[in-house]
């Protein structure tokens, strides 16, 4: 089966990179393109979080992803950096009870990427 060209191709196709586009929506077009990720790739099974902890996190992941990718090798992170802020991630997952991202975020011993 053929796939069709989409918009993201075209961009593509004028020399726009992944990286690029991704900063072009960041930070306030991107709630859209996560939604609908967010629905496209939806277990069937009923989700372990709620829509807007997995919002919450790929917005978080896609500004890591930003930081990593940023033209400056001085400006990026560590790899020890990433690491530390994929586990925080991944224990902010683990704990339920924290009502939001930003919340769990002031509390995270101030260690930032």
């Amino acid at each position: 089966m053929r796939k069709t060209a989409t918009d993201i191709d075209i961009l593509f196709d004028q020399g726009l990179s992944l990286g690029e586009w991704v900063k072009s929506l960041y930070p306030y077009n991107l709630e859209p393109l996560v939604k609908q990720t967010l629905l496209r790739f939806s277990p069937p099974e009923p989700p372990v979080y709620s829509a807007k902890t997995l919002q919450d996190v790929i917005f978080e992941m896609i500004e890591l992803g930003l930081m990593c990718t940023h033209r400056s090798p001085t400006m990026r992170p560590s790899m020890l950096d990433v690491a530390h802020e994929m586990g925080w991630l991944k224990q902010y997952l683990s704990n339920p009870s924290t009502p939001n991202i930003e919340e769990a975020s002031s509390s995270k011993d101030g260690a930032s990427c």
